[in-house]
């Protein structure tokens, strides 16, 4: 990609995919495992929501490490992991949709559930109980499976060992058809129902109608006032990621209608400097999207902050105590040197 070098757009994709996802890769990995580890405490095992946040942490993680150490080798050093061998081509294509696409639907789980917290109190804890989210979870993963299988078929290493798709008959007919309907089941439908489950909760906090308010006693208002107030700070916190996954995944569904097929045929032209650009964004707004999940917890959850002050606070506790108790002599020393003064 020699004549490449002169355009601007290609100097854009190089930092992109040679500083900035790396960056994203440290950031997101150290951010998705405190994730975990405050998911994980006692306390937040028995939540709905914490279950289907620990589903994403994991994807965030998995997109992450699968993805970005193959763009940054293959841009900063030449070595494509998907060329050395035609199953590692088949393989790694295969399960980096899966992973982004599990993500989506774990975004788009998220959504339905604070939508039936807000708008179906009564019924939430049945319909929402640690059984059915883990079903849910279970459910996500076939799904996906059947979207992307065919990969295992349709593509392989070509005459010049590049991983690409088999024919030209697949790459206009059964490939553009597998991509818009991949974009279309796996974005829009997706960002159709966030939309409206979205809209609704945003009506329903500004409108400040509690319906299971209404029904306590005076005595019990203000205990289910407080509920409330830390309901809609969860479900503040989890709009922003639902919001920041819209803005940061569209970019990557537009590209994969316009220009799907197109990434394997590069001819060293401005057109083709522009579509390395608009591949990088695109791929580098999703990843971001992967790494900034533990900064809007942070930033706009207090009870993230607690959990995390206390996680950090807690181990610090233990070792100063134990640092103290190390030092300090015990009872019976202290018996001993008094007896042995006298």
């Amino acid at each position: 990609m020699g004549n490449l070098d002169v355009f601007i757009e290609y100097q854009i994709h190089l930092f992109i995919d040679s500083i900035f996802l790396p960056f994203l890769l440290v950031l997101g990995v150290a951010g998705n495992i405190l994730i975990i580890i405050v998911l994980l405490k006692p306390r937040n095992r028995d939540s709905s929501t914490a279950r289907l946040l620990l589903a994403l942490a994991i994807s965030d993680i998995l997109a992450l490490v699968i993805s970005v150490p193959y763009k940054w080798l293959d841009t900063t050093y030449s070595i494509n992991i998907r060329e050395f061998s035609e199953l590692g081509c088949k393989i790694h294509l295969f399960i980096s949709m899966h992973v982004g696409q599990v993500f989506t639907f774990s975004i788009l789980a998220i959504s339905v559930e604070r939508f039936i917290f807000l708008m179906f109190p009564y019924k939430a804890k049945t319909i929402c109980s640690l059984r059915n989210i883990n079903l849910v979870i279970l459910v996500i993963q076939p799904v996906s499976l059947i979207i992307g299988g065919h990969l295992f078929y349709g593509v392989r290493l070509s005459e010049t060992g590049k991983c690409a798709l088999i024919q030209e008959l697949y790459k206009v007919g059964i490939w553009r058809a597998w991509q818009i309907l991949n974009v279309v089941g796996a974005l829009f439908v997706p960002f159709v129902i966030m939309a409206v489950t979205n809209t609704s909760i945003i009506v329903k906090l500004i409108s400040g109608n509690c319906t299971w308010c209404k029904c306590l006693k005076t005595k019990e208002k203000q205990k289910g006032l407080a509920v409330k107030k830390r309901s809609s700070q969860i479900t503040v916190t989890l709009m922003i990621v639902i919001l920041t996954f819209l803005i940061c995944v569209i970019p990557l569904g537009i590209y994969y209608i316009m220009f799907s097929g197109q990434q394997w045929q590069h001819e060293e032209t401005h057109r083709d400097a522009v579509i390395l650009l608009f591949w990088s964004v695109s791929s580098g707004l999703f990843h971001t999207n992967n790494a900034v999940n533990f900064l809007i917890y942070f930033l706009s959850g207090s009870k993230f902050r607690k959990e995390l002050k206390y996680l950090c606070c807690n181990k610090q506790t233990k070792t100063t105590q134990a640092f103290i108790e190390e030092r300090t002599p015990s009872a019976q020393t202290v018996e001993s040197l008094v007896k042995y003064s006298k």
